[in-house]
């Protein structure tokens, strides 16, 4: 008999009680957001942008292909009640969501994306509220959530079974309870402990999300030293309870692998066989079947797990390979990466509607790609925003409150990460973008505003100083 661990049942468990927790803190959320008591410009824009987002899911009602294909086939397959899972590089957190929605209400996709629809709202209502701490200003925090409800990428992914949504989700509540947590003399456990199952969650969905784990321990070293005991303990609490939820899909991995690891990722390597690294011009395209070739010896006679591991190890060392031959060509290719995932595909999410779709309902593929270069054209204007709103943010610091400075280094700290480990890495996938788009929003936001504080304050000096004039002249 298969051992239970083996299968995915126990982490599904831990998993499920994990959104349990993510769901309570979400209605929190959803308070503190009626506690700023925001204007009724604020309720309105968060209602159209959860209109648009139900007006893309019904126009458009794509049927998934490729990764959101494989993501639904696994649901399926757990569902039944075959809870055998030996996809070893997956991240298993959308196949379990996917899985509850099959197994509570069938085959039908309308409740995963009922489900997108409270995530996406949660997403609004998070970037208003980072917005507002770290720049305390409420028109900031309108701005941002105005581009949080008309962004394309945003709006595109509530109609995909993808784990974006999900992913943003926790990433911006994690950043919301980190820097919200309690600041008295003891300890709040269980407040700390739920943030570490929140930690385990995102971690199963997007194992990026452990980089919140430093970055939390560096915003608590630098600006809450006087307090640094407790923070200490709550760092402690919150790994603990992440670690030890975790340790379930260690063993899992253990038992199919032989090793201890979380994920088997070719994506984290030069993956010579996708066309991103041929772009980058790390790999002449006839070079390419030499590793296809590699590759089939790896796995010839193995099967599952086994020629999984061999296929990874054959592209990592193919990878390495490459790397070692010309490490500055391979640096210098970082650049091109970022290009290619922050400007020329950001219609990400447009895209995967037209091209991780097998049918789309009323939208014709000629529309998608109108709406694509629209979106590329926006996302553009938007990256140029934020960037002149993280200057401005960095140039205030000195008159920044001690709160807006917690948000300013863990923010600013999460999107270098992001950048470095896409510059070093041969990650070209425009997905992966989506991951930064919330808080590049909040500093778009804040250029945006201090662009128009700019503009306004030179038309109207100008105005004063033709009224100045004028009345010399009279005179």
């Amino acid at each position: 008999m298969m051992d239970a661990f083996e299968g995915l049942w126990g982490t599904a468990i831990l998993y499920g009680l994990g959104w349990m927790v993510a769901l309570w803190f979400g209605w929190k959320v959803a308070c503190a957001f009626g506690a700023e008591k925001p204007s009724w410009w604020a309720w309105f824009i968060l209602g159209l942008g959860l209109m648009l987002r139900l007006g893309w899911i019904a126009w458009t009602q794509p049927d998934p292909i490729s990764d959101y294909e494989g993501y639904w086939t696994n649901a399926a397959q757990l569902a039944s009640g075959d809870w055998t899972f030996d996809n070893i590089d997956k991240h298993p957190g959308i196949i379990l969501l996917l899985t509850y929605s099959r197994m509570l209400w069938g085959n039908s996709y309308w409740p995963a994306w009922i489900f997108n629809l409270a995530l996406s709202g949660w997403v609004m209502m998070l970037i208003y509220l980072l917005a507002k701490r770290l720049s305390g200003n409420r028109a900031v925090a309108l701005s941002a959530l105005a581009l949080a409800a008309v962004q394309s990428q945003l709006i595109a992914y509530s109609a995909l079974l993808a784990s974006e949504l999900p992913t943003l989700y926790f990433y911006l509540l994690l950043t919301w309870l980190i820097l919200e947590a309690p600041r008295h003399s003891r300890v709040h456990w269980a407040y700390w402990a739920g943030t570490g199952v929140l930690l385990y969650c995102a971690v199963l969905t997007r194992s990026t999300a452990l980089v919140f784990l430093p970055l939390t321990a560096l915003v608590m070293l630098l600006c809450r030293r006087s307090q640094w005991k407790q923070s200490l303990k709550g760092l402690l609490v919150l790994g603990a309870s992440a670690g030890l939820m975790l340790s379930t899909w260690l063993y899992h991995q253990y038992l199919l692998t032989g090793r201890v690891q979380l994920f088997w990722g070719g994506e984290i390597w030069l993956v010579s066989t996708t066309h991103y690294e041929t772009e980058s011009r790390l790999v002449s395209p006839p070079r390419l079947p030499v590793l296809k070739e590699r590759i089939a010896q790896a796995r010839f006679g193995k099967s599952g797990p086994t020629a999984r591991l061999a296929e990874l190890a054959e592209d990592k060392a193919w990878a390495m390979h490459i790397i070692k031959q010309d490490p500055l060509r391979y640096l210098a290719s970082g650049n091109t990466r970022l290009r290619h995932i922050l400007w020329t595909t950001s219609e990400t999410g447009i895209r995967d509607t037209q091209w991780g779709s097998a049918r789309l309902m009323r939208y014709p593929d000629k529309a998608i790609t109108r709406t694509a270069e629209v979106s590329k054209q926006v996302w553009r204007i938007i990256l140029i925003l934020g960037l002149l709103g993280l200057i401005a943010t960095v140039i205030r610091w000195p008159q920044l409150s001690p709160t807006a400075r917690e948000y300013l280094i863990l923010i600013t700290g999460f999107i270098s990460i992001w950048l470095g480990f896409h510059f070093l890495m041969a990650v070209a996938s425009d997905r992966w973008a989506v991951q930064i788009i919330p808080f590049t929003l909040i500093f778009a936001a804040i250029g945006l505003t201090t662009l128009t504080q700019t503009l306004s304050g030179l038309v109207v000096n100008r105005s004063r100083l033709a009224c100045s004039r004028s009345g010399q002249q009279q005179q």
